[in-house]
C-alpha cells in the first residue's frame, strides 16, 4: 500500500469531528426549545409533590425557628400552569411541627386536580 492510500483510510480528523460536534450542538441549541414547548411541561403528580416538598419546608422552618409560621396562598407557588386553593386563613404550623390541618387543592391546565392534606396534630403533609 501507498503511503496515500494508508493515510485515506486513518478515519475522521480533528477539524472534521469539531464541526460535525458544532453543527450537533447547534441544531440542538434551535430544536431544544421547540420540543419543550410541544412536550408536557409537568405531570400533575410531580406538581403536587412539589407544593408538597413546600409544605414540608414550611413545617421544618416553623420547628427550627421556635415560632408559628403561617402560610398564604401568596406563600406558596405551585409550577408555572397549575393553581393551588387553600383555606382562606391559610395553614398554620405550630413550632413543634403540629398543625390545625387543612386541606388543599392543586388543579392543572387540563381541569384535573390532587389534594392535598396537611394532617391535624401531627403537621405531616400527604398527598390523596
Amino acid at each position: 500500500m501507498s503511503a496515500a492510500s494508508r493515510r485515506n483510510n486513518r478515519g475522521f480528523t480533528l477539524l472534521e469531528l469539531v464541526l460535525v460536534l458544532g453543527l450537533i450542538a447547534a441544531a440542538g441549541t434551535i430544536l431544544l426549545p421547540l420540543v419543550l414547548r410541544f412536550s408536557p411541561q409537568i405531570s400533575l403528580d410531580r406538581a403536587a409533590e412539589q407544593v408538597a416538598a413546600q409544605l414540608n419546608g414550611a413545617r421544618m422552618e416553623a420547628m427550627r425557628q421556635n415560632r408559628v409560621l403561617r402560610l398564604t396562598a401568596t406563600d406558596l407557588a405551585p409550577p408555572a400552569g397549575f393553581r393551588l386553593t387553600l383555606p382562606v386563613a391559610g395553614v398554620d404550623f405550630a413550632p413543634d411541627g403540629f398543625s390545625a390541618g387543612a386541606r388543599l387543592k392543586l388543579e392543572g391546565p387540563d381541569g384535573a386536580w390532587r389534594s392535598l392534606l396537611v394532617e391535624p396534630v401531627s403537621g405531616r403533609v400527604r398527598l390523596e
